[in-house]
């Protein structure tokens, strides 16, 4: 089990309060047990909605098939890596 050593306040209306509170009595458990459990969920449905790409199979296949491809040269990439300035570390 993880250790709760963190603490957060935030304000709400009355009616918020009353809504939040009946919510987490109707499935047996704390006022704040409902909204970090509520607010976890939502975090890691929006955390997981953000780092996967879900394509369809032809589109998929066309991803795959653009990544094993060799690059195309591109001369204007080329001729700006020749014009870069070089970086050193500085002490």
């Amino acid at each position: 089990m993880k250790t709760k050593d963190r603490r957060r306040e935030f304000r709400l209306s009355a009616e918020d309060e009353q809504l939040i509170t009946e919510a987490a009595a109707l499935v047996g458990v704390s006022f704040t047990g409902f909204v970090l459990d509520e607010a976890l969920a939502r975090a890691r449905e929006i955390v997981e909605s953000h780092r996967t790409v879900a394509l369809p199979d032809e589109a998929y296949e066309r991803f795959l098939e653009a990544l094993d491809a060799p690059p195309e040269r591109n001369p204007a990439l080329v001729e700006l890596a020749k014009r870069a300035k070089r970086f050193r570390r500085v002490s």
